[in-house]
């Protein structure tokens, strides 16, 4: 076999490593390794979730022939770096007419970083709509969106401001007055110049908390999401004494002990 291993990941925080495949013959099934060492992830944590696929070509990488589905290990959706991942791919099984001849083969990693926890409320406690980059999945039609948010909310305070400013200088010209009609005219204009203001205050209050608990909430169940992922693929990575298995091209069952070192 003449086997080439390939990633589709362009990140400098992200290493990826491959190993040969090994034919095994009593399983009709080819292992492929591979590694994802995420470099500047602290110890215990991970970056993103992977996606990875299986392909292969026989004909120079003119065309690939995949994903391939009869496959087991570390390959599908929602899984994390590791080192010594391995595919095991059931050719047999595959059904595709596979002969085994100038084969390279193609492992498609794509990656989706995970998103930020609650602690990024406090960045919207410091500038409204700021938490929202960090906890959503970030779209270019709207990635300054945050910022209307923020504009949005200081131009209310502002507002407010002003129109708290105005209404104290006619109240004051209010108490000054010397007439009836101006003393209404006067007293009224105050009166709903401070409604405004105080109405524009409660409506910037009420974005800048609504904003603040909207991202506690999406990065409550980021942070859910992500020990979700990573507790499901660390129990399936845990030490098994006993392993059961199948073997879908002989259509039979196996039972076996096994120890990680």
């Amino acid at each position: 076999m003449i086997v080439g291993l390939f990633a589709g990941i362009a990140n400098a925080q992200i290493d990826f490593q491959q190993l040969n495949p090994v034919l095994q013959k009593d399983s009709n099934r080819i292992m492929i390794g591979y590694s994802i060492v995420e470099t500047n992830a602290k110890l215990g944590d991970y970056l993103a979730t992977y996606n990875i696929q299986l392909t292969y070509t026989q004909d120079g990488g003119a065309t690939f022939i995949g994903p391939l589905t009869q496959v087991k290990g570390d390959v599908g959706n929602e899984l994390i770096a590791g080192k010594d991942q391995k595919i095991y791919w059931y050719y047999l099984a595959e059904g595709n007419g596979f002969d085994g001849q100038n084969v390279e083969f193609k492992v498609d990693a794509s990656y989706e970083p995970f998103l930020g926890g609650p602690i990024n409320a406090l960045r919207s406690a410091l500038l409204p709509g700021w938490g929202n980059v960090y906890v959503k999945k970030p779209r270019k039609k709207w990635k300054w969106r945050w910022i209307l948010t923020a504009a949005g909310t200081y131009g209310l305070i502002a507002g407010s401001l002003y129109l708290k400013q105005l209404s104290n200088n006619n109240y004051q010209k209010y108490l000054e007055a010397t007439t009836l009609s101006e003393t209404q005219d006067l007293y009224k204009r105050a009166n709903r110049q401070n409604l405004l203001a105080t109405t524009a205050a409660v409506l910037a209050a009420g974005l800048w908390a609504y904003d603040i608990v909207k991202v506690a909430i999406r990065g409550g169940h980021n942070k859910r999401r992500k020990k979700r992922i990573i507790r499901r693929n660390l129990q399936r990575r845990q030490q098994k004494v006993i392993s059961l298995g199948y073997n879908p091209v002989l259509n039979s069952s196996s039972i076996g002990f096994l120890w990680k070192f």
